[in-house]
């Protein structure tokens, strides 16, 4: 979700404003710090927990594909010829995605 669907549903954009002021609170105490790091270890636990969740989706949708085309190949490689092509360049594309998805998490998430 962007600012803007937040700043769109006044639902969220009190909730959005309530957490501004908060932080500015929180920039003012003497504690500060030790709400930095809280925020950050969640902040990271919540990225991590996304990851899992799209890798967990990807590696789905490659065994999917796969076992469609060894499918197609079982029926009939000649007349499934340009199915199962389409389905190798998806499949392609999915660990492509997967690929970029694990490179990215080596990056820093803050």
């Amino acid at each position: 979700m962007n600012i803007e669907n937040i700043l769109n549903n006044n639902e969220y954009k009190i909730l959005f404003l309530k957490a501004v002021i908060l932080g500015i609170n929180y920039g003012k105490s003497n504690n500060s710090d030790y709400y930095l790091d809280n925020i950050e270890k969640e902040i990271i636990k919540l990225n991590n927990l996304n990851h899992l969740n799209i890798l967990t989706n990807l590696e789905n949708q490659k065994t999917y594909t796969s076992n469609l085309i060894n499918y197609l190949i079982n029926q009939n490689y000649v007349l499934n010829y340009s199915k199962i092509n389409l389905l190798k360049t998806k499949l392609n594309d999915i660990n492509s995605k997967i690929l970029k998805h694990n490179n990215d998490r080596d990056l820093p998430v803050l």
